[in-house]
């Protein structure tokens, strides 16, 4: 195993380098302990005792076994053959390693990771395609395959878990690798849009785009940003459409716009260049909508008479019958609920819009029902916690895998392409009020869309109103078909 920080590597970049066969002892594979996306399984500070326990522990599905002795700490004997844990040649990934696991104290592991990281740092850069990809873009090896994807997540389980953290890495800010002549006013863009509060996704995409940009304007050996032109803009975007999809490209104009327009308000180019920007058209994708008879399907596939089925069942009820967002749902905190009003109250994550949902009857009881009778007796504000310790809130992957096994459970089938989420249930929900004629400012505001152009994507699936637009099919008379005249 090797420890990210001690290496300067963020726990992303870190590389799993488990075998195929017996990377772990007793035979389980390192991609085994990825088993329970349901709950989340942060455990803080309690460990297992041996690294066996731990597979047991992170393999099932709300069968997770859990520690009870809590002031257990991780003890693991000694890593046979350090120096088999990393490969001299660049293909790293078609050859695994064995890690014969045995008990010494927590203390002396985490001093023998830090040792081992020292000690074959050339060997692992040396095995990476390109220092500045994993370190300063923190993005994965190229074409790393499935199984690789596993292991890699896997060490990082085990890592966090030696150090007492979450088994899920909080997201946060992308680091910034911008060259240091562009460095200060770069930043200070970033400082403005973060000023904006928009979403960390938003920022996210900002900081990849200077990222990218900054690389071009050193490979063209611009040194002074007061010299950009709109020619250097619009090389740069055919720079970049040479390895991104239009998608990307689409993302990286917005943030070119606003860049461009910054550096004319703060008096660095002398004109607005942001008209410069060609628009970049992608096709949008056709919303996954589940008919009546197949949403009522998956509501009925819950096990109504068990603690985590009357929970789970609560959260997707609120996506079907309201479609808030998973974020939304799993945030969802006792103040937001109004009783007395009938109504849900809440700030959404994505775009920090004030949302006022109304509290039907079946959502109303399913949460009651959940709260008087399974919720743990914990002091916690969030309304949907984990059922087993530490009595967490639930992560939004998490209900995106109840409402997955709850599709399969129904035996509906969802063909390569349909989505199978949370957002799904939005998406057929939209549906469902457009088909009642309910206006689309109306279907926007319960989406909490920002605005009705967003909303209008769902339009491309109102079967219902399209039947009636609908061109007659011509008459065949006189066209050639197959070399005959009709």
């Amino acid at each position: 195993l090797l420890r990210g920080d001690a290496l300067g590597l963020h726990g992303a970049d870190v590389l799993a380098l488990a075998q195929d066969r017996a990377a772990v002892r007793n035979g389980h594979d390192l991609s085994q302990l990825v088993g329970d996306e349901q709950n989340g399984l942060a455990f803080g500070g309690q460990i297992p005792h041996d690294l066996h326990q731990l597979v047991d522990f992170l393999r099932g599905q709300h069968s997770g076994r859990f520690v009870e002795n809590q002031n257990v700490i991780l003890a693991v004997e000694h890593l046979q053959d350090f120096r088999t844990l990393l490969h001299t040649d660049s293909n790293i990934f078609d050859d695994g390693i064995g890690i014969d696991v045995q008990a010494v104290l927590f203390g002396q592991c985490q001093h023998l990771l830090t040792s081992l990281v020292l000690a074959q740092e050339a060997e692992l850069v040396r095995g990476l395609h390109t220092h500045d990809d994993v370190i300063q873009n923190r993005e994965a090896l190229p074409n790393l395959r499935p199984i690789d994807k596993r292991r890699k997540r896997a060490v990082f389980i085990l890592i966090n878990c030696a150090e007492g953290l979450s088994l899920y890495r909080k997201k946060t800010y992308w680091p910034c690798d911008f060259g240091e002549l562009y460095a200060t006013i770069f930043s200070d863009f970033i400082d403005e849009r973060k000023s904006y509060n928009f979403a960390l996704s938003t920022i996210n995409r900002d900081i990849y785009t200077l990222n990218h940009f900054s690389k071009y304007l050193q490979l063209s050996n611009v040194s002074d940003i007061s010299s950009i032109s709109p020619q250097i803009v619009q090389g740069f975007m055919k720079w970049l459409a040479a390895s991104k999809n239009l998608p990307t490209l689409k993302s990286v104009t917005a943030t070119m716009r606003q860049l461009l327009r910054f550096l004319h308000r703060k008096g660095v180019l002398s004109d607005d260049y942001s008209s410069a920007i060609l628009t970049v058209r992608c096709r949008k994708i056709v919303p996954t909508v589940y008919g009546k008879t197949e949403i009522e399907a998956m509501l009925s596939s819950f096990n109504r008479a068990g603690a985590v089925g009357i929970r789970n069942y609560a959260m997707v009820l609120m996506a079907v019958r309201l479609g808030m967002r998973a974020s939304d749902i799993c945030g969802l905190e006792f103040k937001n609920i109004h009783w007395e009003k009938s109504t849900i109250e809440f700030i959404t994550q994505k775009t920090g819009k004030s949302t006022v949902l109304p509290l039907t009857a079946d959502v109303g009881n399913a949460i009651i029902k959940y709260l008087k009778e399974v919720r743990p007796n914990v002091k916690d504000d969030h309304v949907f916690l984990r059922m087993q310790a530490p009595y967490n809130k639930l992560n939004p992957a998490a209900l995106h895998s109840i409402v997955t096994k709850a599709f399969r459970d129904a035996n509906i089938i969802v063909n390569p392409g349909r989505k199978h989420g949370p957002h799904a249930l939005r998406a057929s929900l939209a549906t469902v009020m457009l088909e009642n004629e309910v206006p689309l400012s109306v279907i926007s505001e319960t989406l909490s869309h920002s605005n009705t152009d967003t909303t209008k994507i769902y339009l491309k699936v109102d079967m219902h109103h399209l039947r009636k637009l609908a061109l007659e099919v011509p008459d065949l008379t006189g066209v050639w078909m197959g070399g005959v005249r009709i």
